[in-house]
């Protein structure tokens, strides 16, 4: 990567090799799941440090301050000013097209977030300001702990009213909780056949009630099973957001610039464009040398 990248004889010819690199990497780290919490995340951007850093030592893994050295090379007047904003702004509305891999990878890792939020919030507990604060789950341990509080209180009921509490119970409920030497979890139909009650019933065990929820409603467990072996997808910015980043967005979306990874990028640094150039569109798409940048883009890279 640091041969081609010092071979390359323009800026998007360099933009065109540091891009194909950074997507290749994208595509071989995988999507993560939340089997794996977030260490999935972290060995990824911990991999994306350590290439760069490997790949640029002078500039101590800052792909940018080395891309703003490379376009300064022999210019003789002061430096331009070369915000990070337009370099990693769409290249078919005036930016120089960067990719941001750090980024696409935080919008993976946002999923996650949402599913710590979604299958791990308590009452008792408030998660920290901070989501970089945040400790990861086990899987089903949050929704096993409500589960052991409902048999633990039916089991209360149970020893402080009597089994004639449980006549008053429902026919799912009391198929959950109570199982019968005389007839057969099949015969009573998942609660909706229940036999008269009689002495013949007994508490289950938490581990048979946990095992036998799935087939007897809709459960948590089931819910939090089928998620945590998807793939995490990556996630829209924030809402609600700002006119000017609803603005970035409809800019993009005109000049063909779509995807999870553009919509961060005008989440994010519409505001510093703003700043830099007074208005969002601050270039004319008919001065983009379009045939040029199409066969630079086309342009093989050999690994």
């Amino acid at each position: 990567m640091a041969d081609q990248l010092a071979a390359a004889i323009s800026t998007f010819g360099w933009i065109n090799v540091y891009n194909k690199y950074m997507f290749f990497f994208l595509r071989n780290f995988g999507k993560p799941s939340p089997i794996f919490g977030l260490s999935h995340v972290e060995d990824a951007l911990a991999t994306l440090r350590r290439i760069h850093t490997l790949v640029f030592p002078k500039t101590k893994g800052d792909a940018l301050g080395y891309l703003r050295e490379q376009i300064m090379r022999g210019r003789q007047s002061p430096a331009p000013s070369m915000p990070a904003a337009w370099m990693y702004w769409p290249l078919n509305v005036g930016g120089l097209g960067l990719c941001n891999p750090f980024l696409a990878v935080w919008d993976v890792q946002e999923s996650l977030y949402t599913h710590l939020s979604d299958y791990h919030t308590r009452d008792d507990r408030e998660w920290p300001k901070l989501k970089k604060d945040w400790e990861w789950q086990s899987p089903f341990s949050t929704v096993f702990e409500g589960l052991k509080q409902k048999y633990e209180l039916f089991a209360e009921r149970i020893e402080s009213e009597g089994r004639e509490w449980i006549k008053g119970c429902s026919g799912t409920d009391r198929f959950a909780y109570m199982k019968s030497s005389k007839f057969s979890d099949r015969q009573r139909t998942g609660g909706r056949h229940e036999p008269d009650f009689d002495d013949t019933f007994k508490l289950r065990s938490f581990d048979e009630y946990v095992q036998l929820l799935p087939s007897v409603k809709d459960s948590f467990l089931s819910t939090e099973f089928k998620v945590l072996l998807s793939e995490a997808s990556e996630c829209t910015p924030p809402q609600p957001k700002l006119a000017l980043q609803r603005e970035a967005a409809s800019l993009f979306s005109s000049a063909h610039a779509s995807g999870y990874l553009w919509e961060s990028v005008a989440y994010i640094y519409s505001a510093q464009v703003m700043e830099e150039f007074g208005t969002l569109s601050f270039f004319s798409r008919e001065l983009l040398p379009a045939q040029l940048i199409e066969s630079i883009k086309k342009k093989t890279v050999t690994w």
